[in-house]
């Protein structure tokens, strides 16, 4: 009788221990079909069941088989401990639960219509096992590129900066979504250049922009900035960066670097030329590249006019007045014309006195 009871004791047991799991292992669920526009995100719904009587750890989490350019997400990316989850219901008991995986894929605004497969693997890291498992799902891109979610516009800079002098930047931050949209900025600058804030945090209105400033100090080195735009979607923080001008520090447009920008003149270089009526004829081109050079650099343009003058002024006076002397000639030349003079009257007076005595003695 005793055996008897034992030997029902454990048929019963056995019965009730229901399925039996492994020790190890995992499975993906994920929808079967998902589409995305060109241009556009999309989040996957997934998650992850444990069907080990043990947990996995360190558990790696990729997506892949879309083409280049194609940007995917997994999130979480890693499970540092996956473990089996229950929950209980009426109608069916105490069942297991998935934990939650998602996937965010994000299409280039020039993908290829069609349809691709993305690969969903997780990969055990920790124990010898290494066990793993896979599921795929498909993804069909059609239709056109909607508008980007968040865009930065309407960058503007000052016409000149210079080294150590702080500047201002402005820019605008539309969000083309129906709903608000927080958003985190920052700048990067080139090595050495300072900036603030820091960081701009603020709410950009559904379906409007909002306007946000920046004081950036440069160094002597030039060089151009970027704003970058972090902003969250589904519990992922994404980001678009813009790239600004470049900047040459201590040069203004048409002003050559280190000189002063002087001030317009109206009408200075408004020359019209006249018509030659004879020879060969003039270069338009020519004269418009000169008149563009001049407008572009009235700086340079004055020193060669100058120089030039210069040039003509002596040329002029070196060939055109062959007998101009020094001041010392030209008072020892009056000089000896004095005693010439001198010298012609003292010869008139002989002359004169001679003749009267020849005078005076006919008459005796």
């Amino acid at each position: 009788m005793v055996f008897a009871a034992i030997s029902i004791s454990l048929s019963s047991f056995v019965f009730s221990a229901g399925p039996r799991h492994p020790f190890h292992g995992f499975v993906i669920h994920m929808p079967d079909l998902v589409e995305v526009a060109p241009g556009g995100q999309i989040l996957v719904d997934g998650g992850v069941t444990n069907i080990g009587v043990f947990g996995s750890h360190e558990v790696k989490v990729t997506a892949s088989g879309l083409p280049e350019g194609y940007n995917v997400t997994s999130v979480p990316d890693y499970f540092q401990d996956l473990f089996t989850l229950r929950e209980w219901s009426p109608e069916t008991g105490v069942v297991r639960i998935p934990v939650n995986l998602s996937i965010i894929i994000a299409a280039p605004s020039d993908a290829v219509p069609g349809v691709y497969t993305v690969n969903v693997t997780l990969q055990e890291m920790q124990s010898w096992r290494q066990v793993a498992n896979s599921t795929v799902f498909i993804l069909r891109v059609s239709g056109e590129a909607p508008a980007p979610q968040i865009v930065v516009t309407n960058i503007k800079v000052p016409d000149r900066v210079d080294e150590n002098v702080p500047f201002n930047i402005s820019f605008e931050v539309e969000n083309n979504q129906a709903t608000n949209q927080s958003v985190d900025l920052t700048v990067v600058t080139p090595e050495g250049w300072t900036f603030e804030p820091a960081v701009a945090s603020d709410v950009v209105p559904g379906n409007s922009s909002k306007q946000f400033y920046f004081s950036i100090t440069p160094t002597n080195e030039s060089g151009s900035f970027s704003i970058v735009v972090n902003y969250p979607f589904h519990g992922v923080v994404l980001n678009i960066t813009k790239s600004g001008p470049f900047l040459t520090i201590g040069e203004e447009e048409g002003i050559l670097p280190g000189l002063p920008s002087l001030p317009e003149i109206s009408g200075l270089l408004n020359i019209s030329l006249p018509a030659f009526p004879t020879g060969a004829p003039v270069s338009g081109s020519a004269v418009e590249q000169a008149l563009s050079f001049a407008s572009a650099n009235p700086l340079l343009t004055v020193v060669i006019v100058v120089v030039i003058a210069i040039l003509i002024y002596y040329f002029y006076t070196s060939y055109s007045m062959p007998g101009r002397r020094k001041p010392e000639e030209m008072s020892k030349q009056v000089e000896l014309a004095g005693e010439r003079k001198s010298e012609l009257e003292h010869v008139k007076n002989k002359t004169v006195n001679t003749s009267d005595e020849s005078t005076t003695i006919s008459s005796a």
